[in-house]
């Protein structure tokens, strides 16, 4: 994990000084994002989920971080009750949060990827990303673990707390850690020179 922190550090210092504002804007739409869909998601709420709120929210331009979401969208809100009935689910604190995690996974064409966007949005101190891009990412840096015989919940604490390992060690916060697997995504082609220097430390 030590290589992966270095890598990953670099990087992060390259966006910044692409453009100086880089943690202020992460910042700005995930408040943006958490104060308009934070409310919509609480136990207050969620029984009143509007079928389109949610659909708004899987679209990049109202989420301001994630792609094509959106593709389950219409199916998730078919079952709206099912749907409502998961979120409240995700968040009675007095079961295991893995074992939430592990029932709210089982509700169809609820995938990795929008159920921890959720996540991110309800606990977004406790709880990161894990989808496609983000588990290629850690692949990437040797840093993915293995799966055995995890329920799904034990499995995404597993690769969650390797998220929140990093992003204390970088001084950032879970969405703008996920902005950086993204962002190692796109420019790993230009890296293998810079880690074999890194190994050498």
């Amino acid at each position: 994990m030590e290589n992966a922190i270095k890598i990953l550090k670099i990087l992060l210092d390259l966006k910044i000084l692409e453009d100086p504002d880089f943690l202020k804007k992460q910042e700005r739409n995930r408040l943006i994002v958490f104060d308009k869909y934070r409310p919509i998601f609480s136990v207050n709420n969620i029984q009143k989920l509007d079928p389109k709120d949610f659909q708004d929210f899987l679209k990049y331009e109202n989420n301001l971080h994630w792609t094509g979401l959106q593709r389950q969208g219409s199916n998730l809100c078919n079952e709206i009750k099912t749907l409502c009935n998961t979120i409240e689910i995700l968040q009675d604190t007095s079961k295991p949060l893995s074992d939430r995690i592990t029932l709210a996974e089982k509700t169809p064409y609820l995938g990795k990827a929008i159920l921890s966007a959720i996540l991110q949005v309800i606990f977004p101190v406790e709880c990161g990303i894990w989808n496609e891009v983000s588990e290629e990412a850690m692949k990437d840096l040797g840093i993915f673990p293995k799966r055995n015989n995890e329920t799904f919940g034990d499995y995404y604490l597993e690769i969650n707390n390797i998220l929140l390992k990093i992003s204390k060690e970088l001084r950032i916060d879970l969405w703008t850690m996920d902005t950086l697997l993204f962002y190692w995504g796109e420019t790993k082609g230009y890296w293998p020179k810079i880690k074999e220097e890194l190994l050498k430390d």
